[in-house]
């Protein structure tokens, strides 16, 4: 009856996952793995998956392979090996376990899987034929990883999101500060970098973007920081209370 389908259904969703979405406040994702059955009868397959011309056993018959469509400003694409090599050599950060992404100004890492199984093969249309590979297309994808990296100002700053994943695997444009120095910053204390010379006893530091690091007591946290005439942060408020909250800060609306 509908009690034991309930039960059924109740007994499958440990198997399954729900994400909440860390970049705009538009709720969960809800995931489930289905695995599709290679003997399944025809009418059980996906429309999309089903040659017309094919039925019609037409002799010597091979699928023509369409071009897919060129991306626009909106598309994810694949990531410019330049851009990569920049960010590897600017935060001495190997990028080769993951597939890199573009979309606008942003750069975002995922696993090597998105290109393998939704990128790089070929699609099959509707009429029998197929898309190309190396494209998302038909699929509409809008966002592919975690953003990893923004260009702003001629400078790819890593986002505060990622560097809690990644954080300890960048070993260039970073630097260690005291734990006092890293609680003044997430304070509002925004230096001139000549004081902040004197606080750190660092050398003149690269314009642009910038990590500053410190071991805090559950371990190390690194920041995200902009270098002009004052050092300053580049995270958002969350970010910033999530800090404040493991420091036993009050918020930050709550100091201001």
């Amino acid at each position: 009856g509908e009690k034991e389908q309930e039960q059924e259904i109740a007994a499958q969703l440990p198997l399954c996952l729900r994400l909440w979405h860390e970049d705009n406040n538009t709720g969960g994702f809800f995931v489930a793995q289905f695995r599709h059955r290679m003997d399944g009868e025809e009418e059980r397959f996906a429309k999309a998956y089903r040659s017309r011309r094919a039925t019609r056993r037409e002799e010597d018959w091979v699928p023509t392979v369409k071009a897919p469509p060129k991306p626009t400003a909106n598309s994810v694409i694949e990531a410019n090996d330049d851009v990569v090599a920049h960010v590897e050599k600017m935060y001495g950060i190997d990028l080769t376990p993951f597939s890199l992404w573009q979309r606008g100004k942003r750069l975002n890492l995922a696993p090597p899987m998105v290109y393998e199984r939704l990128f790089q093969p070929a699609s099959p249309t509707n009429k029998g034929d197929a898309w190309g590979g190396e494209s998302f297309h038909p699929v509409r994808v809008v966002h592919a990883g975690l953003p990893a990296f923004t260009l702003k100002k001629d400078s790819w700053r890593s986002r505060q999101e990622a560097l809690y994943a990644y954080g300890d695997s960048f070993t260039a444009n970073v630097e260690s500060i005291k734990p006092d120095t890293f609680i003044r910053l997430l304070r509002g204390w925004a230096p001139l970098m000549e004081e902040f010379y004197q606080e750190t006893a660092m050398n003149e530091l690269p314009r642009g973007a910038f990590l500053l690091r410190s071991t805090l007591p559950w371990g190390i946290e690194t920041i995200s920081v902009w270098v002009g005439a004052r050092i300053t942060l580049m995270i958002d408020t969350n970010e910033q209370n999530i800090l404040r909250r493991k420091l036993n800060l009050p918020w930050r609306d709550e100091e201001e």
